[in-house]
Parts: structure tokens; C-alpha cells; sequence
């Protein structure tokens, strides 16, 4: 006889005998006792949802399904941004897994993990700076074929992370995430700036592990156009870029960003394509989603 998968299974698996039951206060109690075992009762759910023919049942365990996981990925949101946001990539797939409920990640890792090991093997230790900008630009854009799509109302699949790794075309935000966690694999002192909107990345004079924030803008050797072919530019270049489109010369449009601000960025986004979609129900719940960056 199989072991449960978990301590709880059996608990677990009589609740979910109650589904069934068309009083909605024994459905709310059980329910909230679900709740309770959060991820832990999910395996036993899905099983249960392959399983079950009853509509009313059905209807129930998926709403039980997707609350739970809401609830363990606002969780793990929290941890991330509590650690620092260390994982580029973990906070992108968070977005993406907060789209599609359930989404499998092992295909965006394993790309991940190929854009990472062709740079490694290009890359030399005596490489400059600039050599090593010059190479991840070569893997990056040449190699494996990333473009930038310029749409001023980019549907969904320009901005998530695992379909922008898997079709190499998306908007430069998520482009330039994609980028800085290439460069951060390598250990490269970049973090993100935002330039009033437009997104690219900082090169430090220090390892990104060792700031605290807000970064001065004295320690950025360089800018990179991340998400257009890597152009490398200076202060300078922002100073004429600002003055081109009368933007008043803000700190913000010069100092480095956090990977948790980045990802808030590419969140906003994502707020931005529910709210023209009129996905009204995902568009409050990224609200209290983001409530975890405050």
C-alpha cells in the first residue's frame, strides 16, 4: 500500500469528501480547514479535481486549488523581497506563475541554465569590463537571438518572463531582467535604472552584494542599453537624452535600482495589461500582490 505523501493526507482527503455537501456552511468551514494546510493539501486537491465528476465538487476544489496557491505565492513574494531578490529569475517566474496558476518552471530554468552556460564558456578571466559587455552582448542578442519588441501596449506575452525565454522577442523591461540575471550568473557588479521609463542597466565599481540602497550614483562606471544590443553609454549621455525631451534631470533617472525595484517594474506592467484588458479581478489581486514590495 502507498505511503501518503504527506502527514496530513488523510485528514486532507476526508475533508475534501465534504465538497460534495450542498450546505454552504460545512463547504465554508471545509474550506477553511483546507486553507489551513496550505501547500501541503494542494497535491492531494489536484489529484481529487482529476477525480471527481460531482460539478458543484469540481467548481469547489478548483477555487480551493487556486486560493491556496495565491496564498503560497504571496508567501514566497514576501521571502524574496525580505532576502533581497537575490534570484532575477525567481522574482520574473513569480510574476509569471502569478499569471498562470500552477505554471510549470522547469522549462524557463532550463533555458535559463543554457543562456548561463553558453556565456560561461565564452567568458575569460582576464576580460575588461567592457570585453565582458561585448561578449554577453554577442550570446545575448547574437547567439541565442533576443529582440526588443517597441509596443506601447505590449500584450501579455511580450512581459513574462518564461514566454520571452522561450520566444526571445519581448518588451525591453523583461528583456533587460533577462539581461542583468545573465550578467548577475557571471557575478558582474549591474543592478537596473530606470531613465525616466526606459529601462537599462548600471555597471558598479563594487560587487552588488556589498550595497546598500539607494546606491550612489558615484559608483557606476557605465551604463548599458540592456534591452537594445547592449550599447554602453555615460552620465552624460542621460544628461542629453533628459534635455532631447525636456525630462528635469531627477537622481532617480541615474542610480542603480534594487532586483526587487526591477521586478516591480515589469509588475507594473503587467498592471498596466490587466487594467486596458479590463481583467479587473487580476488586476486588484496584483494590487495586494505588490502590497509585498511596500
Amino acid at each position: 500500500m502507498a505511503q501518503p505523501s504527506s502527514p496530513h493526507q488523510h485528514e486532507i482527503q476526508i475533508l475534501i469528501s465534504l465538497l460534495d455537501d450542498p450546505d454552504e456552511k460545512v463547504y465554508a468551514g471545509v474550506r477553511d480547514k483546507l486553507f489551513l494546510y496550505g501547500s501541503e493539501a494542494l497535491p492531494v486537491l489536484e489529484r481529487a479535481w482529476e477525480s471527481t465528476l460531482d460539478e458543484m465538487a469540481l467548481r469547489r476544489i478548483e477555487n480551493i486549488l487556486q486560493g491556496i496557491q495565491k496564498e503560497s505565492l504571496f508567501a514566497e513574494m514576501n521571502t524574496w523581497v525580505a532576502t533581497g531578490g537575490s534570484d532575477l529569475l525567481q522574482g520574473g517566474m513569480l510574476l509569471s506563475r502569478f499569471h498562470y496558476n500552477g505554471l510549470d518552471e522547469s522549462d524557463a530554468i532550463r533555458q535559463a541554465g543554457r543562456l548561463t552556460q553558453d556565456l560561461w564558456l565564452e567568458m575569460n578571466p582576464r576580460h575588461t569590463p567592457l570585453e565582458k559587455i561585448k561578449v554577453l552582448n554577442h550570446v545575448f542578442f547574437d547567439v541565442h537571438g533576443f529582440t526588443p519588441v517597441l509596443n506601447p501596449a505590449p500584450p501579455i506575452t511580450e512581459l513574462l518572463i518564461h514566454e520571452v525565454l522561450q520566444r526571445k522577442k519581448g518588451n525591453p523591461v523583461t528583456l533587460g531582467i533577462i539581461y542583468l540575471m545573465l550578467a548577475q550568473s557571471m557575478h558582474f557588479p549591474m543592478l537596473g535604472v530606470n531613465i525616466s521609463g526606459h529601462f537599462a542597466g548600471a555597471w558598479l565599481n563594487k560587487p552588488i552584494q556589498s550595497l546598500t540602497f539607494p546606491v550612489s550614483v558615484q559608483l557606476v562606471d557605465f551604463y548599458v542599453n540592456a534591452p537594445i544590443r547592449g550599447v554602453v553609454f555615460t552620465h552624460a549621455d542621460i544628461d542629453r537624452f533628459l534635455d532631447k525631451h525636456d525630462i528635469p534631470p531627477r537622481p532617480a533617472n541615474y542610480v542603480p535600482v534594487s532586483n526587487v525595484a526591477s521586478v516591480r517594474l515589469l509588475a507594473d506592467k503587467l498592471i498596466q495589461v490587466y487594467e486596458r484588458s479590463s481583467d479587473v479581478e487580476r488586476y486588484e489581486q496584483l494590487k495586494i500582490f505588490l502590497s509585498a514590495f511596500e
